[in-house]
């Protein structure tokens, strides 16, 4: 059976060449000399709240704990993080999709947190902060105080 690939890219309609040429653009765009600072995605977040915290979970494999830095102030958490190669020779990458280097990634958070009770764990390649929100940042109920009546009646003096 006789198959054609249909390509719309006049780009990839170059084939093999092409491929090469931006394969080795790219490699030397993330080469040795590179660093995850200019990802401004990475590492890749969520964040969410419920009534007591702000919680932040960041992908972070291949990371150790001791190139992690966490920073809070005000309304900000700051990571920061260090990938280095495994390897110490010279050696050849056949492949390089996962870059080397320095990151910096600051989250501006809605609320304020208690930064002297912030938590943070790294299980699995993923980094759990629990920022606890500050006192005046949480919800509470209100209690009203007076007379105590029935509704619609009017107060007595």
């Amino acid at each position: 059976m006789l198959m054609r690939r249909l390509t719309l890219n006049p780009v990839r309609a170059g084939g093999p060449a092409w491929d090469r040429v931006f394969d080795s653009m790219f490699e030397e765009m993330a080469g040795a000399g590179s660093s995850l600072c200019s990802a401004t995605s990475f590492p890749p977040l969520n964040a969410w709240q419920d009534e007591q915290a702000v919680y932040v979970e960041a992908e972070l494999p291949g990371f150790s704990r001791d190139r992690i830095e966490l920073d809070v102030h005000e309304h900000r958490l700051t990571i920061r993080g260090e990938r280095t190669p495994r390897e110490t020779g010279e050696v050849q990458y056949l492949r390089r999709e996962r870059p080397m280097g320095k990151f910096t990634r600051t989250l501006e958070l809605p609320v304020e947190f208690d930064g002297e009770r912030v938590e943070a764990s790294l299980e699995n390649g993923v980094l759990l902060v629990t920022l606890p929100k500050a006192a005046r940042a949480t919800p509470r109920r209100i209690e009203v105080r007076g007379q105590s009546n029935q509704a619609g009646a009017p107060a007595q003096a």
